[in-house]
């Protein structure tokens, strides 16, 4: 089931991911608007978990989330969502910026 409010916010994400130049200026643009990973309640103990400002493995854990474009593996079958395409772009824009070293290591 989709929640709108959650949708739309993972669209956001993605969007402005790919609009500006990295995770570090993703995450700070996410800071400012006050956007943050989702708050979830212990049924057991009622304690929250998540709401807080994403970080940068957090960022790039979720752009690369095939779950957010709609794949869903159950028993035997993988079955595929609409969202592909920013997905994609975004996974392709991480795996270059992965190989790229602001400080080569010396050996």
């Amino acid at each position: 089931m989709v929640v709108k409010e959650e949708a739309e916010r993972v669209r956001l994400i993605f969007r402005r991911y790919l609009q500006v130049s990295d995770i570090n200026e993703l995450m700070r643009d996410l800071r400012a608007k006050n956007i943050r990973t989702k708050a979830k309640t212990q049924s057991t103990t009622g304690k929250t978990r998540g709401g807080i400002p994403f970080g940068r493995g957090a960022l790039s854990y979720f752009l690369r989330n095939r779950f957010f474009i709609g794949e869903v593996r159950y028993k035997c079958g993988s079955y595929r969502g609409s969202n592909l395409r920013s997905w994609t772009r975004a996974c392709s824009r991480l795996s270059n910026k992965s190989c790229q070293r602001t400080n080569p290591t010396k050996l």
